[in-house]
Parts: C-alpha cells; structure tokens; sequence
C-alpha cells in the first residue's frame, strides 16, 4: 500500500476530516492535499510522518499510538519512489568523482548506454528503481578501487570501514541514491532566505558602487594568450573583465561555465577582484545572458544562483540553462564581449590540467560570437525578472500566464491579501499616510481590481493563503507592509496592530463563506520581506517587496518542486 493510500485508510477510519487533522498536525491544507493524492512522497524519516502520527493517534480517541502510526507510515513512504531529480544528479555526480566509464556501468546494468544518458538528464526513469540503484551500487564497489574509498564514503556521509563490508556498502550506496539530501532539503529555504535579506542598497553601498570609476579605454592588452591550470584561469577571467571594462563594448555579453567552482571560491583574493569587475561591467550599462550549469547536484546548483542574487537584482542580468544537457568528460568555458573572448577546456573531475585562451583578434570575436548566440538560441530562460521596467508585462502575465491557467493556487504570504481588505479599512490606512491623491488612488484602483478578479477566480478553482500570526514583539521588530509589489508601489503603506488583526479577521471571515478559498494563521513567519505564489504544477513566483521590488517567475521543475514542497508549521 502507498502512502498516500495508508493516510487516507486512516482518515477514513478514524472519521477524520481534512480540516481537523491538518488543524492537529499543524501542516497546512495545500500541504496535506499533497499529501493525500500522492503529489507530495515523503522520505521514510521525513518530519510531517512524526506530526502526522501524533495527530492521528490523538484524534483517534485512544485506539491507535503514534508509535504504531510513525511506523506503518514510514513503512509506506520507504515503499515510494525516488525523487527522480535528486536521483539523476547523484548518479551524475558519483559517476563525475569517481571517473566511472559509462560504457561500463550500462554493459554491468545490461542497459543501452543512451538509455544510461537519458536517465542522467532526466529524460527517462528506471522502470525499477530499487534494482536500478542496487545495479549502480554493485558496480560502483567492483570498479572504483581502494584509492576512491575515502572520496566515495565522504560522498554518500558514511565510514569506509562501513563501506567494505558487503553487502552494508551495496546497500549504503543504494540508499543515498535513493534517499533525499538533506542539503536538497534546505537549499531552496536557504536561497529563498538569502533573497529575503539582500538589500540592493546596502550591497552597493558596501562595493562603493557609485564611486567606482572604470580604467582609462586604450591600455594595452596582449592581443592572444593560452593560460593553463586553475591559477592561470583566475588570471584569463580577470584580464578578460579588463578588457572589456576598458573597451567601447556595447552588445550583450554571453557567460557559459560548466567549470567547478570550489576552488576558485577558496582563493584569497579572486572573489573580490571577480566581482568588482563584474559591478565595473554592470557600471558601463552592459547588459549579461548567463546559461548556468544545472548538471550538478540540487544544493550545489541553488548555493551557486545564491551568488548571482545581487546581479540579478540589476535587472542586467537574464539567468537561462541548457535543457537535458550533460556531459561526461568535457568542461566548457565561455565569455564572449566585442572587446575580447575567453574560451575553456577541461576533461571532467581534471580541472587543474585546463586550457584557457584569450583574444582580442576580430575573426577570432566573430567566431565566438555566433558560437555564444547558438548556444543561447538552445538555452530556456532558468527565470523570468520583472523588475519596475517591466511592470506593464508582469501584469499582462498575471492575468493570461499565472491565473489564466487551470491550477490551484497555494500563496505564502507577509500579510493579509489585498482581496480581503474593506474600503473602510484601505481608507483609515491611507488617511495615516501621507500618500498624494494619485498614488492614494492608484492603491484603491488596484485593491478593487485585485478583489474582483480574486472572486472570479474563485468560481472553478481553490485557492490556499498562509499569513503570519505575529504577536506584538514580532510586530514591533519590522513594519508589516500592505503587500502592493505588483503594482511595483513603493509607497510603503504599513499597518498599526490593530488594522493587522482586522484585516486578518476580514480574510477570516472571508474564507468561511467561500468554500474554495483557506486560510490559515502560521507561527512560524519565515518570511518579511518576500511572497511565494505557486501555480500547482505549472510556476512559481517570488515577489520581493522592496530594496527592490521585482518578481522572480520559476518554471524549471527542480526549482519549482523544490519551493512547491517547503512547508510552513501552523497555529489557529
């Protein structure tokens, strides 16, 4: 018996209804729907298991003990199938530090090597997980060697000595492959974290942004030049970032690396000098098409768009990857400016023995511009950015992109909906302020249309909204804002106490005579300063709510399933 199918005997068993147990567990609705139609396959030692058995075992007047519950649920989940995303990228990952032959590994699997391939990127699923990992742990211990020991048990977090013995190594192996990272588990909350608390402001305050002024144009640069190994690396990037800072470059840069970065992050001075001439490019005005590397694992991809926050921030940079694309033995380097390209080679896991080359020679610029062009042609956005510029085409993909579909809509929020709020408490909020005519009437124009469409919507489709519980400490500590990112508003409309808890009351009454509309309360308020709107299946927003203000729209299905599942405790 699945998961899903053992917590909805117990709920049919115990008369529970959806309601009361997500009330019990403190899970919320969206959370548990989840749950129950099987979107949502939890990892045996998954925490809603605990919550869900103790609520369960309390609802059921005595006749069944959380332990029982835990047991028989964690039984189910380990019975479920693998995150496949997470699936693919420790395959791709164990097969990159070991340097194992993929030739090799489908002959031992008695699988096509192509089918092998498919399988790395995403495009196809083991029939039979279970075997397939066993296979791939079985091969892994005869190929690898006494040498890849220590690197194989620091991969999956576990003691070599553990590793020898068979079959406790076979099995170890498989069930890392099988099982969730818990640095997958984290890494979206803690990216999502990082873009809470980036102040634009203060980042280009703490760079010295507005006083950097770009070198003098015409300094003299070798024309051509081969760099190898990591340090000559770092030096080919940063005299490439010259070149074009001193250069009348206007078009477009191209970025591509599917190059490790570890080593460069530890280097003393690099990250400075790399960032300082990037903010120099930025400075100029260039405009920057990154392709991101997402064959790598989760939390390593999500720590690596952490970096790139503050540039994104800009609104000069558009972020894209390369859809199913891996590549077992070749890295690849790419800058491409007017002034100068940088062109990388590598073989996989031998990134010390690369070769860089640099050149300012105009055939040479030629070539490598239509090469960055063709590969960006093949590159889907990884997000799309709507900062205050775009404010016209972020409204249109409002109503035709994100709420003209079919989804459900599960919203975490900073504050009470716009499309709760009464008249009479919008106008004694803005009465306070000290908002012009015209900005007081763009909010009440936006508030009416927001509540219209929201009660349109709410004919044929449900729609879950969790709102921070705050207590008057936690209200006192930072000003809770009417959330007005979609009209790129930065008037700054904030509640006292009392209008927060009225507005809070008016969506609760609200959702009682609206059975497609929930509300619940959370303790927890992760978040102040950003809103997560999720699209069931299909998108996600991030909005951020000021310094700046811009949304962020993810469609990449790790990303979007990795936000879709981030669970916020609750209290009523």
């Amino acid at each position: 018996m699945s998961f899903s199918e053992l917590l909805n005997e117990y709920i049919q068993r115990c008369g529970l209804s959806a309601t009361k147990l997500a009330e019990q567990s403190g899970l919320s609705p969206a959370t548990l729907s989840r749950l129950r139609n099987g979107k949502k396959e939890p990892s045996s030692d998954s925490p809603l298991i605990p919550l869900l058995a103790d609520a369960i075992a309390e609802l059921s007047g005595g006749e069944l003990t959380a332990e029982s519950v835990c047991a028989e649920l964690g039984a189910a989940a380990k019975l479920q199938a693998p995150d496949f995303d997470s699936l693919a990228a420790k395959l791709n990952t164990v097969i990159s530090a070991l340097n194992l032959n993929v030739n090799d590994l489908a002959r031992s699997l008695s699988y096509d090597a192509s089918y092998i391939s498919r399988i790395r990127s995403g495009q196809r699923r083991p029939a039979n997980a279970g075997e397939f990992c066993s296979g791939v742990a079985d091969f892994v211990l005869t190929h690898c060697g006494e040498r890849s020991y220590p690197a194989l048990a620091h991969l999956i977090g576990c003691s070599e000595e553990e590793l020898r013995l068979y079959p406790n190594g076979r099995l170890l192996i498989s069930k890392w492959l099988m099982s969730r990272s818990p640095q997958q588990d984290g890494a979206a909350e803690h990216f999502l974290q990082t873009l809470e608390s980036f102040d634009l402001n203060e980042y280009i305050s703490a760079i010295h942004f507005d006083s950097i002024k770009p070198p003098p144009i015409g300094i003299h640069l070798p024309g051509s030049r081969d760099y190898y190994g990591l340090e000559g690396f770092m030096s080919a990037e940063l005299d490439w970032l010259k070149a074009t800072v001193m250069s009348r470059s206007e078009k477009p840069l191209i970025f591509y690396s599917d190059m490790p970065i570890e080593e460069l992050s530890k280097a003393s001075d690099f990250p400075k000098k790399w960032m300082l001439g990037i903010a120099l490019l930025l400075k100029k005005g260039l405009k920057i098409n990154m392709i991101h590397n997402i064959d790598r694992p989760f939390y390593e991809m999500m720590l690596g768009l952490e970096s790139w926050i503050p540039l994104y921030m800009t609104g000069q940079v558009s972020p894209y990857y390369l859809k199913g694309y891996q590549d077992s033995y070749f890295h690849h380097f790419l800058r491409v400016s007017d002034a100068a390209v940088l062109a990388g080679e590598a073989i996989v896991s031998r990134h010390e023995n690369g070769r860089f080359h640099l050149s300012r020679n105009r055939d040479e610029i030629s070539y490598y511009r239509t090469r960055g062009e063709d590969l960006l042609s093949k590159a889907q956005p990884l997000m799309e950015i709507y900062g205050a510029d775009e404010a016209n085409a972020f409204r249109a993909f409002l109503l035709t992109g994100f709420y003209g579909g079919s989804s459900e809509f599960h919203n975490i929020l900073t504050a009470p909906p716009v499309y709760t709020l009464s008249g009479a408490l919008l106008d004694a909020m803005l009465s306070r302020s000290e908002l012009g005519e015209t900005d007081a009437a763009r909010i009440r124009e936006y508030v009416r249309h927001a509540s219209e469409q929201f009660k349109a919507r709410l004919a044929d489709r449900c729609t879950v909204d969790e709102i921070p519980l705050l207590t008057w400490e936690e209200f006192g500590q930072c000003p809770v804002l009417l959330p007005l990112a979609d009209i790129f508003s930065d008037a700054g409309l904030c509640y006292t106490y009392e209008e927060y808890f009225e507005h809070l009351r008016l969506t609760r009454e609200f959702a009682e005579t609206e059975p497609n509309y929930h509300c619940t309360a959370t303790s927890a308020h992760p978040f102040r300063n950003i809103q997560i709107r999720i699209a069931e299946g299909e998108c996600v927003i991030i909005s951020k709510m000021k310094s700046p203000t811009i949304h962020f729209v993810i469609r990449h299905p790790k990303l979007r399933k990795a936000i879709e599942n981030i669970s916020v405790p609750i209290s009523d």
